[in-house]
């Protein structure tokens, strides 16, 4: 197998630039266990990259090792009699967004457009999370490559203990090629968008955020917001810049939310939409730069170019 490929452009957290011996681009499964066939018959080091989203150093990069992005497996084929979705481990999340939405379908994934697959093996919250769970409880089948080379299939019935590790165990355990998640009927729109509020504002945020965590998203698992905040260093000011969006068709922002436009906002995008949609302006609001890791937590993951 010849190991070489053109990769014209990279994008990766800034925290995972590394500095590997040369990048492999595989376009197939097999490709990918003929890789590590003879990775492991020459003990090269090497790293997974799906989405280079992760901020853990070498989680998704390496020095003096192979670097294989998984960008060109990146299929969606939805099974309808089976009730799930294929998806390629270099998939985008927006673009199985996009394969599902016009079917009135959709499946417990992230939330941010641009995000690839790890997190069908780390945990992965969704716009579905308070009536689904986490998108590894939505996997139905693992495609995986072992150690040695050998592609087997992991699920509840075939190498259930390797489909447990899976299920939040990371990608050590074998390179996995495609996720079967389970697709979740939709009532083909949805409501959702940003709230961004000045600086004068974020104390009755804080309350209207508590009150999500412990009555709204409790009383109705429809209902999905991400608190989030930032800091514009042309005013000096904080601001907040909150998605809130709700699981059905509905045209106005149901009354268990109603708190979130109750507070004074500065701007808001809300308006009824489609998965792909929230999900591409969702991303498209993450500006491309530095991860800033912190001991018990992280911020949002940016990206930089590398060719």
């Amino acid at each position: 197998m010849l190991l070489s490929a053109s990769c014209s452009r990279l994008k990766i957290a800034l925290t995972e630039v590394r500095n590997p011996s040369c990048v492999f681009l595989p376009e197939s499964t097999e490709e990918v266990a003929g890789a590590v066939a003879l990775f492991a018959q020459n003990e090269c080091k090497f790293a997974i990259k799906g989405a280079g989203h992760s901020a853990i150093p070498q989680a998704a990069n390496i020095d003096d090792g192979i670097l294989v992005p998984m960008q060109q497996i990146n299929s969606t084929d939805i099974n309808f009699e089976g009730g799930y979705i294929r998806v390629g481990a270099g998939a985008k999340l927006v673009d199985i967004y996009r394969a599902l939405d016009p079917h009135n379908l959709t499946a417990v994934i992230g939330r941010f457009g641009k995000i690839g697959m790890g997190l069908g093996v780390g945990a992965g919250i969704s716009y579905l999370s308070n009536s689904e769970g986490f998108a590894v409880d939505n996997v139905v089948d693992y495609e995986v490559v072992l150690g040695n080379g050998t592609l087997v299939n992991a699920n509840a019935s075939c190498n259930p203990d390797l489909f447990w590790a899976l299920k939040g165990g990371n990608s050590n355990f074998g390179v996995v090629t495609h996720f079967h998640l389970r697709t979740v009927q939709t009532e083909g729109a949805i409501y959702g968008g940003f709230v961004y509020y000045p600086e004068s504002s974020l104390d009755k945020v804080f309350d209207v955020m508590y009150d999500y965590h412990v009555r709204q998203a409790v009383e109705d698992v429809d209902t999905h917001v991400i608190p989030q905040f930032g800091f514009n260093a042309s005013t000096n000011e904080s601001i907040g810049l909150t998605p809130v969006m709700y699981n059905r068709a509905v045209d106005e922002l149901p009354e268990i939310l109603r708190g979130w436009t109750d507070v004074n906002y500065t701007d808001t995008t809300l308006k009824k939409r489609q998965y792909n949609d929230l999900a591409s302006e969702l991303h498209a609001a993450v500006t491309d730069g530095l991860m800033y890791t912190l001991p018990d937590s992280s911020t949002m993951a940016g990206f930089a170019d590398t060719t």
